[in-house]
């Protein structure tokens, strides 16, 4: 028992030297630890990272997390846009917030959320996140196809797009719609675009769906083998959803490419008028044309009509006829070939149609004139088309008669028409006009001349001249001046011909009854070549119109015409003489 005591002992010295040791130790690191918390804390904030969050989102909470050891701390929450500070936080001055997004908001927006934090010794410290508020969207419908279905295309062909859209979410319109273009393989394409953009829509609420085209020639292969190029459909809706579609096509080379064909613009001729079909191609090699009618009341007989350019003369018909045309044109190298049509109207040509032809028969090139019409390289001239070609290639209906498309009557003295004797008048069945004929004597003597002088309202501000010493004409109880409104007066006042609204033609009227192909005497002849007028124009002779003219007129605000406007019925010309000059009188009614 004494033994176990004096172990107990023992142990028990052992176990008071080992906490007394231990106390010692520990005494001297709280010393230490003492020490250490005589230490400032630095201050600082942090509010987490960036994140992003679906609009629609409940509101949530953004906690600070703020160290230092001289508060109170005062806290400023800041955005960016500034007015989601007001909308979306619950408070700014308060260690955590609450954000709330705002109803109306319905595009992606990011959102710069920052926090200043002040210790009561003045320090400050910031902290900034970016919060991405993402729409909750379904991208836009979209459709595009192309109208060549195997999707291969000849060098320089054209070819057609549709494109169709709509916004999945409401159905409205979309922000924008373009169809963008690149190429994907082969030699570089001509006339590629720069920006790769083929065709920004407009857009409006009926836009969808709508059409786009690569026209003829824009995309032309010129090297030796296929291009490939992609056409992308590109819809980008009202909250920034992009959806695309896109087609691939292959160009052919030139090589071995249908043509690319143009027959030519529409034309309206009438009967009996020479009419050219030409038919032009990108490539003229390895290429065989095959022309034929497609269309129309009555078959025409195409002369070559394996050749490009094609003739022939418009057929006679009693009403407006429509003949159509189709061109077809080989690759005779691969067999691909491409068509196109044009359309030809005739025209009939009435007794009384109101418009005279010129009497021009022959045509001109670059060189030369009075040749034969049919000039591939200069079609369409004035001798081929009109009352002339009709009348030489098909002959015309006429009331009277008159050479190539004139078509006169002769009337006497009371305006009846006559086959024999002296004519008082001629009536021009085209225009429905009736002219003077002049007399060798009396009051419409051919060599009398007149001053220009008209008392209305129809004369450029300027009467003219009433009275001049260089006038020769019959003088009577009808006329005391020799002028040109006397001389109307006194015509009326005769009954010309049955007529008492004689007076001055125009320009037009006047010119309308001009063979312009005679190279000396222009005023038309009758049937069998007799001349109607047969008391009429010199060559240094000039016959007035019922036009002033404003050459020489200094305010053109205010314009007082001091000249009139003659025909020269002998040449054809047209110039501006004073009024006070004298000439000659060619009346009509």
């Amino acid at each position: 028992m004494k033994m176990i005591k004096s172990q107990l002992c023992l142990l028990q010295a052992a176990l008071i030297l080992m906490v007394s040791c231990l106390l010692s130790s520990c005494s001297g690191s709280l010393s230490s630890d003492s020490n250490d918390s005589d230490e400032q804390q630095v201050l600082s904030v942090d509010i987490g990272s960036d994140f992003e969050i679906a609009i629609g989102t409940e509101p949530f909470t953004i906690n600070s997390v703020v160290k230092g050891d001289k508060g109170p701390f005062v806290y400023n929450w800041r955005t960016q846009p500034a007015n989601f500070a007001e909308e979306a936080l619950s408070a700014t001055d308060t260690a955590s917030v609450d954000f709330e997004i705002p109803e109306e908001l319905n595009t992606r927006t990011d959102v710069l959320l920052s926090l200043t934090v002040n210790d009561a010794a003045g320090n400050a410290v910031s902290d900034q996140i970016i919060i991405t508020l993402k729409p909750v969207n379904t991208l836009p419908i979209i459709n595009l196809t192309v109208d060549d279905i195997d999707k291969v295309v000849d060098s320089g062909q054209g070819f057609n797009f549709t494109a169709s859209w709509v916004d999945a979410e409401d159905g409205e319109n979309v922000a924008s719609a373009r169809i963008l273009v690149q190429q994907l393989s082969g030699i570089a394409l001509e006339n590629l675009p720069v920006d790769g953009i083929l065709v920004n829509f407009p857009l409006s609420d009926d836009a969808s769906p709508v059409g786009a085209a690569v026209a003829d020639g824009q995309f032309v292969n010129a090297s030796s083998q296929s291009a490939s190029i992609r056409f992308t459909l590109e819809v980008t809706d009202k909250t920034g959803g992009v959806e695309t579609q896109s087609v691939d096509v292959e160009i052919l080379p030139n090589a071995e490419s249908a043509p690319v064909v143009n027959a030519g613009n529409n034309q309206v001729v009438y009967v009996g008028q020479q009419v050219t079909l030409s038919a032009s191609t990108a490539s003229t090699a390895n290429t065989q044309y095959n022309w034929q009618q497609v269309d129309g009341e009555q078959p025409i007989e195409l002369s070559a009509s394996q050749n490009p350019i094609v003739q022939f003369s418009a057929p006679d018909v009693t009403s407006s006829t429509v003949f159509e045309f189709q061109v077809v044109v080989t690759n005779t190298a691969t067999n691909r070939r491409n068509s196109d049509f044009v359309r030809v109207t005739v025209l009939p040509i009435s007794a009384f149609d109101g418009i005279n032809d010129t009497g021009i028969t022959t045509c001109a090139d670059g060189t030369g004139n009075e040749l034969n019409c049919g000039l591939t390289n200069y079609p369409r001239q004035d001798a081929e088309r009109g009352r002339d070609p009709a009348q030489i290639n098909t002959g015309l209906e006429k009331a009277g008669s008159g050479e190539l498309g004139f078509d006169f009557t002769l009337l006497d003295a009371d305006g009846e028409e006559i086959f024999a004797g002296t004519p008082s008048c001629i009536r021009d069945n085209v225009t429905g006009l009736i002219w003077e004929i002049k007399t060798t004597t009396g009051l419409r003597a051919h060599t009398h001349t007149f001053t220009w002088f008209d008392e209305s309202d129809l004369n450029g501000a300027i009467e003219g001249t009433e009275t001049s010493t260089a006038a020769s004409c019959f003088l009577g109880s009808n006329m005391n001046n020799c002028n040109t409104q006397e001389y109307i007066s006194a015509v009326n006042t005769s009954g010309m011909c049955g007529g008492h609204d004689w007076r001055l033609p125009t320009v037009n009227e006047l010119v309308s009854i001009l063979n312009y192909g005679q190279v000396e005497d222009k005023l038309a002849l009758g049937g069998d070549n007799t001349q109607l007028w047969p008391n009429h124009a010199k060559t240094s002779t000039a016959y007035w119109t019922s036009l002033s003219a404003v050459f020489g007129v200094a305010d053109s605000t205010s314009p007082e015409a001091m000249s009139a406007w003659v025909v020269n019925l002998a040449t054809g010309d047209e110039r501006a003489i004073l009024k006070s000059n004298v000439a000659h009188i060619l009346l009509v009614r």
